[in-house]
């Protein structure tokens, strides 16, 4: 049994993995569900989706921030207790049928599953706990389809914004945790970083302050769009104009003092524009 099997990692205090994304703009949010799975690298995700689906938020994890600007902050578990599979289950005829924020509770459920089963060991006084929470797990655990399948993919291109923030937190669970298949496969990769770029933009021009952080994170880094400083303080300014976030007024200082005045001028600019076509009439 696979609980049985686990009883004694859990307790004994093996940790198994873990993996931990920033903060969002709330400093909770989307970056609660980073994952690190097993999954082998799957086929080709196939092309870029148009999104001329509604986007979609839950209501209660929506912060309205003023002007139509958002912030996602997601509290509390990730799943309701008991079943997991038979809550999976209850939700599939509405996601079959195009309900992103029923994909997305699914992608929530296997997820919070997975890093019962993956994640950090617990102290002992928790443990009895997480066993309880592994047996619930237990069924929805060996059903490899619905427990491997990419639901968070899914539930982006159906419209969930709270997806599309978290799809780029989580490449393992979209190309396998196996870096080196990364690099055997760099059209996924690539793909991946495509798709990355897509939702957060897709979800910047409807307001999503997160979306806008991230993207100033992205363009800084360069890891899935080419690096770009006038974008990363563009990105970095518009959010903080959304709503003002503890430290960042710093960093878009430091942003600043990294650009000449004329980039700096181009990057105001730029976040006019971002400014005005997300948030900008509402």
């Amino acid at each position: 049994m696979l609980i049985a099997a686990l009883v004694a990692i859990v307790v004994a205090g093996v940790a198994l993995s873990a993996g931990n994304g920033p903060a969002g703009a709330s400093g909770a949010s989307f970056a609660a569900v980073t994952l690190v799975t097993k999954n082998a690298p799957p086929t080709s995700m196939g092309p870029l989706p148009n999104l001329v689906v509604p986007m979609v938020i839950d209501s209660q994890v929506k912060v309205p921030r003023g002007g139509g600007a958002f912030a996602v902050l997601r509290n509390g578990d990730l799943r309701p207790p008991g079943d997991a599979l038979a809550f999976v289950r209850s939700l599939l005829a509405a996601s079959e049928g195009g309900d992103a924020l029923a994909t997305y509770r699914i992608f929530l459920a296997v997820l919070d599953c997975r890093r019962l089963l993956h994640g950090p060991a617990q102290p002992s006084e928790v443990a009895e706990q997480v066993l309880t929470r592994l047996a619930e797990c237990q069924p929805l655990l060996e059903d490899s389809e619905l427990s491997t399948r990419e639901w968070i993919t899914l539930a982006a291109e159906q419209g969930s914004i709270e997806a599309m923030l978290t799809y780029p937190n989580n490449p393992a669970y979209v190309l396998g945790d196996n870096e080196s298949d990364w690099f055997r496969y760099p059209e996924r990769a690539i793909e991946w970083k495509q798709r990355a770029r897509h939702y957060l933009e897709a979800a910047a021009k409807v307001g999503s302050q997160d979306a806008m952080l991230a993207l100033s994170n992205a363009y800084g880094d360069g890891m899935y769009v080419e690096k770009d400083n006038e974008l990363q303080y563009a990105y970095a300014v518009v959010a903080q104009r959304m709503h003002p976030i503890h430290g960042l007024d710093q960093l878009i200082d430091s942003y600043e003092r990294g650009l000449v005045p004329a980039a700096r001028r181009r990057g105001m600019d730029k976040a006019r524009i971002i400014y005005d076509s997300c948030c900008g009439k509402n």
